[in-house]
């Protein structure tokens, strides 16, 4: 009796302990029904992984305005270094759309470092063979320079900078450093008496050749523009003929915010075949160079004659 007691009581173990292993049974309580997800876990439609997803797009940018950095530089050099290469691959250059832009980045855009903006609209004229006179070349060196100003607020251009300036740009002529009529000379470099740069040009190649000694001579129609044109909205009175013409070619413009836009606008109008019919040409430069062997400059001048348009 006692015996079976004891086989009965092991089948009742046996039977309660198998319970669980069947379905319909309740849950062991470790075991969560339907977890809330967490968000970082959350699976994510897309064939990029999360950390390559793609960043939203930025805030719409006038069309003329979206590649700005891609076009333009801090610095100049790269202008100065296509456009060498450019003149350097052919013996018989031609006026194309290429040289156009070329010769426009490097004597129209203006960058941070390495500047050529004003190079041509300050270029002395003067014959082949003879110097360019004092006065003008100091305005030009001037600009090239990098003069410092002092403690009492004057511009000095040190004689040593002006040499410098004359190896870069002339350097077969002879010199004699001297007071002029826009600088005084103190024995040691220049004061300026006082002048401004008001404005710009921008300037647009019209002819090319080179001989077989390795000059060039090119021709260039020059367009003035006013301060106002670059910082007055479409409409303002105080825009000139060819601010008024930038304009109208920009199309829905109506108010330049940088002058990069500005510049890529002109070279537009500059690729077009009526460019003179829409632009006012102020000056008409005839200059004859030599490439530089310097990373920071072009041209070595040999020549510059310049015709003004006739004011009445």
């Amino acid at each position: 009796m006692r015996n079976k007691i004891i086989l009965l009581l092991i089948v009742l173990l046996l039977v309660v302990s198998g319970c669980n292993k069947f379905p319909g049974t309740s849950p062991a309580p470790s075991v969560t029904i339907e977890p809330t997800p967490i968000p970082s876990a959350s699976p994510v439609e897309t064939s990029a992984p999360p950390d390559e997803t793609p960043a939203p797009p930025e805030s719409p940018m006038p069309s003329n305005q979206q590649q700005t950095d891609e076009e333009y530089s801090a610095d100049g050099i790269g202008a100065v270094k296509a456009l060498k290469e450019a003149l350097s691959a052919t013996d018989d250059p031609r006026v194309n759309e290429e040289l156009i832009r070329l010769f426009y980045d490097y004597y129209s855009r203006s960058y941070d470092k390495n500047n050529h903006v004003n190079e041509l609209r300050l270029l002395p004229p003067f014959e082949e063979g003879k110097a360019p006179d004092w006065d003008d070349f100091l305005v030009f060196a001037f600009e090239f320079s990098n003069p410092v100003r002092k403690d009492n607020g004057e511009y000095f251009m040190s004689e040593e900078s002006v040499e410098k300036t004359l190896q870069r740009f002339f350097p077969e002529f002879e010199h004699t450093h001297q007071e002029t009529d826009m600088f005084s000379y103190t024995g040691e470099g220049y004061i300026p008496k006082g002048y401004d740069l008001l404005g710009s040009y921008y300037y647009r190649l019209t002819d090319i050749s080179r001989d077989a000694d390795g000059v060039f001579t090119a021709q260039f129609d020059g367009f003035a523009l006013q301060e106002e044109d670059l910082s007055e909205p479409r409409g303002s009175s105080n825009l000139s003929k060819n601010g008024r013409a930038v304009y109208e070619a920009a199309g829905d413009i109506e108010y330049f915010t940088d002058r990069q836009t500005f510049d890529k606008i002109m070279l537009q109008i500059f690729n077009r075949p009526d460019y003179q019919e829409i632009l006012q040409r102020d000056v008409k430069i005839t200059i004859k160079f030599r490439l530089s062997d310097s990373p920071n400059d072009a041209f070595i001048y040999l020549a510059c004659s310049k015709e003004y348009k006739q004011t009445t």
